[in-house]
C-alpha cells in the first residue's frame, strides 16, 4: 500500500502545520476567539443584574502558546463551572441552572 505524505516549502513541512501558520489563518483563529468571547460576555451580563452569578465572574480571552486560543470563564469564588453548567439541589440546597456563556457563545 502507497502512502502519500504532502509537504511544503523549503523546511517539508506537513501541509496542515503549514496552512495553520499562515498569516491569514492565524487572524481568522484570533478573531473568532474575540468574537465567541464578547458573545459570551453578553450572556454572563445578563445573567448579573438577576442575582445570578457572582459578580466577580468574568469573561476572559487569552492566547495559547503558538496558535491557540482560549475563551474562559473566570471566578475567583471558585464557581466557574457551576455557573457554567448549573449545580444540582444537593442534600438541602437549590438546584440552578447554568448560564451557558461559554457554550452558548459558540
Amino acid at each position: 500500500m502507497a502512502r502519500v505524505v504532502w509537504l511544503v516549502g523549503g523546511g517539508g513541512r506537513n501541509v496542515d502545520k503549514y496552512i495553520a501558520h499562515l498569516p491569514e489563518v492565524k487572524a481568522e483563529i484570533r478573531l473568532n476567539a474575540y468574537k465567541g468571547g464578547a458573545k459570551a460576555k453578553a450572556i454572563l451580563a445578563r445573567h448579573k443584574p438577576s442575582g445570578g452569578p457572582s459578580p466577580h465572574s468574568r469573561i476572559t480571552v487569552t492566547k495559547g502558546d503558538k496558535l491557540d486560543w482560549f475563551v474562559n470563564l473566570d471566578d475567583p469564588d471558585g464557581a466557574a463551572m457551576a455557573i457554567e453548567f448549573g449545580r444540582s439541589g444537593g442534600p438541602g440546597g437549590v438546584a440552578t441552572r447554568g448560564v451557558h456563556a461559554i457554550t452558548g457563545a459558540f
